[in-house]
């Protein structure tokens, strides 16, 4: 294939950065999650297209990037940012809601986790050392 086409937010983009990042297939992103933090990292514009959004697709509008990897059980590529902690935990329950919609639906689920918030216990490794810390 010439290049995949994403019609989604940061989870089916990131999906599928799993599958081409041993590839030199291009990946262009369409904006339509609630966050879409990927496209307002490239600048990417997240309002509705008047016209076709295939349509602004252009050699010229390429740019290159060297995702990130990190390890969990395997290797996982990282395009933006990882969140762990706190800001997982809102994302997850953002994922969870129906209501509202949007971007506030992160607002509501950040006073929520707010309310309950608690220390999460981390493992982290650099260099082959390891530090266990909340």
């Amino acid at each position: 294939m010439d290049a995949l086409v994403v019609v989604g937010g940061d989870g089916i983009i990131s999906l599928a950065l799993q599958v081409l990042a041993q590839t030199d297939i291009p990946l262009a992103i369409i904006p339509a999650g609630t966050g879409n933090d990927h496209a307002r990292e490239f600048r990417i514009s997240t309002r509705i297209p008047r016209r076709r959004p295939t349509s602004s697709l252009t050699a010229s509008s390429r740019r290159w990037i060297w995702p990130h990897q990190r390890r969990r059980r395997h290797r996982q590529v990282v395009g933006t940012i990882m969140a762990a902690g706190f800001d997982s935990l809102v994302t997850d329950r953002t994922n969870r809601m129906s209501w509202p919609h949007g971007r506030m639906r992160y607002n509501v689920a950040m006073v929520a986790e707010l309310s309950k918030l608690r220390l999460l216990p981390f493992r982290l490794t650099f260099d082959g050392r390891e530090l266990d810390t909340d």
